[in-house]
């Protein structure tokens, strides 16, 4: 009978082993070697069922290849210190004592770390923050970037009441609103990126947007997921409401990065890759979807420019008030739209024949990131992203 209950046992391990191993995410990448690539995600009770998930984990984190990834909640410090030590070219940093506890993953031989700490730490600050943001500063190609790892305050009514300093909308707001104190006194002319599972919802009215700090200073940030915020809830960070929860916010000193064509962000749906889908993937890692951000690091000057350039690019860009469209010599009849993150069509401008430049003016238009398509005779042969500041 031993010996059978032992069989079993090993058939069982067995089965396991090769299910996670025919899960090796083949399909699932992110990283690219010419882009930053910063990942924020909550995995949630790290680690939910022990060995499987720490497996599952170090094989997504291989497939993704991403630089930088802000990891929130996790549980135990033991299993995340066994999943660093098995993802060789990688290396971690941890709070070992708080609740929940925020951790970095990063990529040894791209990403030198320069220093990492808390902030807000004091027993003043835990209404605002249950868990102090880590800070982690990066070397990356020789520019120094400053990311904020947070976990705010959960729950709540959707609705904001600034009579109650308990109120979780309230003790969310007080987070941003110190963020971005820190950010004015300490970091004001760095770069940037705030992440982390925020709590939250972007798209809230303003009266109960705990996100109006950032909001309302488009010229000093951006939120990266606005449009996926505001998109299909098929497309969120946490599907299991459905809602969208995690953000990557940035500082006005990466916007011009960001407007680069090949930056982006997005959610990466993990659940597409697991055979039991989200349900699979809730049970064994995690019930959010990380939020990916890739910088173009060509915008620094770091990556020699082409011999050719782009079909469609604008200087300056951001920009307040106009900017100027270049392009290949027009020959033929061309002309160039502007879309809004919603697919919406803003403008258009037909193009002289035998120019390769235009001035555009922004006139009524709010600011935001925006999309170009330079058309020739009806072809698409360029295009490109830009962002509006007031």
């Amino acid at each position: 009978m031993k010996k059978l209950k032992h069989l079993i046992l090993l058939i069982l391990l067995f089965t396991t082993t090769q299910n996670i191993r025919a899960q090796e995410f083949s399909n699932l990448h992110f990283g690219t070697e010419e882009t930053l690539d910063i990942i924020s995600w909550n995995i949630e009770w790290f680690p939910k069922e022990g060995q499987t998930t720490i497996t599952y984990v170090k094989n997504i984190i291989k497939a993704l290849d991403a630089d930088v990834i802000a990891i929130q909640e996790v549980d135990n410090k033991a299993s995340f210190q066994q999943l660093i030590d098995e993802l060789v070219d990688y290396d971690g940093y941890y709070l070992n004592g708080d609740y929940q506890s925020l951790a970095y993953i990063y990529k040894k031989s791209r990403i030198q770390v320069i220093d990492h700490y808390e902030i807000y730490t004091s027993q003043s600050y835990w209404r605002p923050f249950p868990r102090s943001p880590l800070v982690l500063v990066i070397n990356y190609q020789n520019q120094i970037y400053y990311l904020i790892n947070n976990h705010l305050k959960c729950c709540g009514d959707e609705n904001l009441d600034p009579y109650d300093s308990w109120d979780e909308e309230t003790r969310r707001l007080d987070a941003c609103n110190l963020l971005d104190n820190y950010i004015q006194n300490n970091l004001d002319d760095k770069r940037v990126i705030i992440l982390g599972d925020l709590n939250d919802e972007l798209t809230d009215r303003s009266s109960d947007n705990v996100f109006m700090p950032f909001i309302d200073a488009p010229d000093e940030y951006l939120f990266t997921d606005m449009e996926i915020a505001e998109g299909s809830s098929t497309g969120w960070s946490y599907p299991n409401w459905p809602s969208h929860l995690d953000h990557l916010l940035i500082s006005n000193e990466l916007f011009e990065i960001y407007a680069h064509n090949s930056s982006s962000c997005e959610i990466i749906k993990l659940d597409e890759h697991f055979y039991g889908g989200y349900q699979e993937y809730d049970q064994k890692v995690s019930d959010h979807r990380p939020v990916g951000l890739k910088l173009k690091t060509e915008a620094l000057g770091i990556i020699k420019p082409r011999s050719t350039i782009s079909h469609l690019t604008c200087s300056p860009n951001p920009f307040t008030l106009q900017t100027h469209f270049h392009y290949k010599n027009t020959k033929k009849q061309s002309h160039i739209v502007i879309y809004n993150t919603h697919g919406q069509l803003i403008d258009q401008m037909q193009l002289p024949l035998n120019s390769r430049s235009i001035v555009w003016k922004r006139g009524f238009i709010e600011s935001g990131v925006y999309y170009s398509q330079l058309i020739e005779e009806g072809k698409t042969i360029g295009s490109g992203k830009f962002i509006l500041l007031d």
